[in-house]
């Protein structure tokens, strides 16, 4: 088992983009801000790098990555976006109670979907190598991220989200796509992945279609 005392943590540097590759293409589906495709992945890892050289509260990105100190290998990384929906809007769903106006003792949960724009932090792209899991280290390059924030309260929103990835199979298959968005998008859910990755979003109308 890794001992805690051989790893430290670090903004990820241009170095770094090969290992961090192999784990993309490791992690499970629907990790958007893991991109498995290359280019995706080169762009995000200078957006970092650029983010730690001018920090801007509504427009950087910051990823760190964990270093086994012994072997100098890149085991995990983690990430925070300063402000979701600075340039493009963030579309979620909010899960609402609903009485019909008719009805004394029924109830509906319905989903409303919803938007941010100037949103709140969000901590994101948690990843370690299965090799090295077990040990706690996940935990501690979860936690790194509000250490990092907490000097530099200034480059973050007072709200902090986290965003949890639904249910999908190892084929990307994710039920709740399938049956929620697929007709109206029609493209797979790996394929909207994708295109999230890369900031092409799909216009508001074809939301509300």
């Amino acid at each position: 088992m890794i001992q805690l005392d051989d790893i430290f943590i670090r903004p990820i540097q241009a170095s770094d983009y090969e290992t961090v590759l192999l784990m993309a293409r490791f992690a499970q589906e629907g990790m958007t801000n893991l991109p498995k495709n290359s280019q995706d992945l080169k762009e995000k890892i200078t957006y970092a790098i650029t983010s730690f050289q001018k920090p801007t509260i509504d427009d950087a990105q910051y990823l760190f990555v964990m270093e086994h100190i012994p072997t100098k290998e890149v085991i995990g990384i983690s990430g925070i976006i300063a402000q979701i929906g600075s340039k493009h809007p963030l579309f979620h769903f909010n899960l609402n109670l609903y009485k019909p106006t008719d009805s004394k003792e029924v109830y509906f949960d319905t989903l409303h979907l919803d938007s941010y724009f100037k949103g709140p932090t969000e901590i994101c792209t948690l990843y370690v190598r299965p090799e090295f899991r077990g040990s706690g280290i996940g935990r501690m390059l979860s936690l790194h991220r509000f250490l990092f924030m907490t000097p530099h309260q200034s480059l973050f929103d007072t709200r902090i989200i986290a965003e949890m990835r639904g249910v999908s199979n190892k084929q990307g298959f994710s039920p709740f796509y399938a049956y929620v968005w697929e007709k109206r998008f029609g493209i797979t859910d790996r394929k909207s992945t994708r295109l999230n990755s890369s900031h092409q979003i799909i216009s508001y109308a074809v939301f509300c279609l």
